[in-house]
């Protein structure tokens, strides 16, 4: 609460008395009033009432992911979000193990409670497991962020595509009757 003309007081929305430094660090998501007045001998009373609205900040959990496993060789990989607010993000992660690209991010659109972010495969070509470790989300409209502490991971294999070269294949012909 800054800007104010000297001579005056703030008040909250139930009309107590607060001082210019507010600590909002416990205050829920919400839309806050204050109003300022001033009164002197000159001039009637005057008010102002301001608002600030307090954003929530993504909520991100282990139970909102499933990553799909195993994949073949050149399939991109899905990882799958349910029970998430409606929105856009930006998620930052890593992958390691087999497979390492550190420092990525992806924007992904929640629509009713669900969303996918696809992996794609020319970043994951290396045969075993990986594991993508969730740093942080945040919410694109409001630049609001959760740093994930700790950080949500999971495991995905790759494996190989299977492919049948048929130089390794061979075949006798044989007469009729005669077993093979």
């Amino acid at each position: 609460l800054t800007g104010n003309q000297a001579g005056g007081s703030w008040t909250d929305s139930n009309d107590n008395s607060v001082t210019s430094t507010i600590d909002i660090s416990a205050f829920e998501p919400n839309t806050y009033s204050y109003t300022y007045t001033v009164s002197n001998s000159c001039l009637p009373e005057d008010n102002e009432t301001v608002q600030f609205t307090i954003l929530p900040n993504p909520i991100f959990n282990s139970n909102n992911i499933i990553v799909s496993s195993p994949n073949c060789s050149g399939e991109n990989v899905v990882v799958s979000f349910s029970n998430m607010v409606d929105g856009e993000y930006v998620l930052n992660f890593d992958l390691t193990l087999t497979n390492v690209l550190l420092n990525q991010s992806a924007n992904v659109t929640i629509v009713d409670g669900i969303g996918t972010l696809e992996i794609n495969s020319s970043v994951v070509p290396l045969v075993g497991t990986t594991r993508i470790t969730f740093l942080s989300i945040s919410n694109a409209s409001t630049s609001c962020t959760t740093i994930l502490n700790p950080n949500i991971s999971a495991d995905f294999i790759i494996q190989p595509s299977s492919n049948l070269e048929s130089v390794n294949l061979s075949v006798s012909n044989v007469c009729f009757g005669n077993s093979v």
